[in-house]
């Protein structure tokens, strides 16, 4: 869900059930780019939500980004106890 003020000015640029994306301007400010973002939590769909995340960078890449939400990723097995191990490819594509 996205919510905003009056002052706020947002256009969405694109949606589904697992992020939105969209442009952003403040009290007449600066545009920037912001996005909420749910990664896939399957490892054979994590290629598709970086891939699909790689796109959304690929749009304005001049303009400030602003990213909320959950990648369902860890930067490094020092982030992870206990459980599986991770996948070391997972973790450097993220």
């Amino acid at each position: 869900m996205l919510l905003w003020k009056d002052d706020v000015d947002v256009t969405i640029l694109n949606y589904n059930s697992t992020f939105f994306y969209c442009y952003m301007k403040i009290d007449g400010g600066s545009t920037f780019h912001f996005n909420g973002f749910y990664g896939a939590r399957e490892t054979s769909n994590k290629s598709t939500s970086w891939t699909l995340f790689q796109r959304f960078a690929d749009v304005g890449p001049f303009l400030p980004w602003i990213v909320i939400g959950n990648f369902n990723e860890i930067l490094s097995k020092s982030n992870k106890l206990g459980g599986a191990l991770w996948n070391e490819a997972h973790m450097d594509a993220f």
